[in-house]
């Protein structure tokens, strides 16, 4: 009975002094009223009754073992004290301290502030889930809140991340760039599963379907880098093959950025380089040794991968360089009309390649002879009305 009580007060004295135990605790005496004890003041007797040497050494529990679990399950272990904000001495209404010990809750450590300790409410440095966006964030603030730790964030949506575009760490919410897919887009196999982001992973949202509210992948609204082409009115109506997007992400290709075409009347998908063309040059006169190091796309804004030269071999050797900008007029190319007065030489040439290099309002269109020259381009609104016509039935 009494090596029980020894064994019972030497695994009290560990958790106590791991800061597992409040000092003050809440108890009912003999006459069952409820008063404070303050475990502190019996630090000294379990220390005096609960020595080691006081037991057989095969009653004593294993301190290292003790030790290891309650510094594993310490809430202590994982807080890091605040600093102040400012460098004038302010006072704090919080209870005095020596060490973690003198704190009574399990959130709270014994804290340097200025000249004296206190018993503060400390920062949890277990980091949040999810990423931090690399994305420069447009608007800085003279009078931002610093942070670094993830658990100075309000959310656990919100991680403390560098804002590049500013130079200063900064509470920001990691799912600020997703956005939900729509409902059609969304499988009904699963069922609803959650309730708020925070129950999901931290590239999924909780969007709402028709089966309730579920964790699905986000559409990230973030922009691709460059720009969308110039809108001009009249240079295709047909807009049947072209993908209708509400953000950058949601077009497939990279060099595709979610535009506003003013012939559909809508957000579509367009090659962000659509007026952008290589340099006007002839590869032949430059060769090289080197190789390509592009096929195709280059994937950035007014980058292309154009003919640079030739190897050895006499093949087109291609490299990803700065394009040529050649903004397009408005107006539509006339269709290629025969005349029986021209004839077609094969040794004819392009008068132009854009409308750039064309006069006043002309544009460079194809001729019926398959080659391109400046023309006067069809008015599009007149060629509105006539399908507006065409469709009210002739009237």
């Amino acid at each position: 009975m009494k090596r029980a009580l020894y064994t019972k007060l030497h695994l009290g004295l560990q958790l106590l002094l791991a800061g597992l135990i409040p000092t003050d605790c809440l108890v009912n005496n003999k006459d069952g009223i409820e008063v404070v004890l303050n475990l502190k003041q019996l630090r000294d007797r379990l220390v005096e009754i609960a020595s080691p040497s006081a037991l057989p050494h095969s009653q004593v529990p294993s301190v290292s073992t003790t030790v290891a679990s309650s510094t594993t399950t310490n809430p202590r272990s994982k807080l890091v004290c605040p600093q102040p904000l400012t460098w004038f001495v302010t006072e704090r209404d919080e209870r005095f301290c020596e060490s973690d010990l003198d704190c009574s809750y399990p959130t709270e450590k014994c804290c340097d502030w200025f000249d004296k300790k206190h018993c503060l409410r400390g920062i949890d440095t277990t980091p949040h889930p999810g990423q931090c966006s690399t994305v420069i964030n447009d608007g800085c603030l003279a009078d931002h809140v610093s942070c670094e730790y993830d658990g100075q964030c309000g959310s656990i949506d919100e991680k403390c991340c560098f804002n590049f575009g500013c130079g200063y760490m900064e509470c920001q919410n990691i799912r600020q760039h997703l956005a939900c897919p729509s409902s059609s887009e969304i499988s009904l196999t699963s069922a609803a599963n959650c309730t708020a982001d925070v129950n999901c992973t931290a590239e999924e949202k909780c969007c709402e379907t028709d089966g309730g509210y579920k964790c699905v992948s986000g559409i990230s609204t973030l922009p691709r880098p460059g720009f969308c082409p110039m809108p001009v009115s009249g240079r295709n109506t047909d807009c049947t093959d072209k993908q209708q997007c509400e953000y950058d992400s949601q077009c497939s290709s990279s060099h595709h950025k979610c535009c506003l075409d003013p012939d559909c009347g809508r957000h579509v998908c367009s090659d962000m380089n659509r007026d952008f063309a290589c340099p006007v040059t002839n590869p032949t006169q430059f060769p090289t040794n080197s190789s390509s190091s592009c096929s195709d796309i280059c994937g950035s804004f007014g980058i292309l991968c154009c003919p640079i030269g030739v190897d050895p071999q006499d093949n087109l050797v291609k490299h990803c360089i700065p394009g040529v900008l050649h903004l397009p007029k408005p107006g539509q190319c006339p269709a290629p009309v025969e005349q029986s007065n021209v004839t077609c030489s094969p040794d004819s040439m392009d008068a132009c390649f854009y409308d750039s290099e064309c006069w006043s309002e002309h544009k460079c269109c194809e001729n019926s002879c398959g080659f391109k020259d400046c023309v006067s381009p069809e008015d599009h609104r007149a060629v509105l009305l006539e399908k507006v016509v065409e469709l009210m039935g002739g009237a």
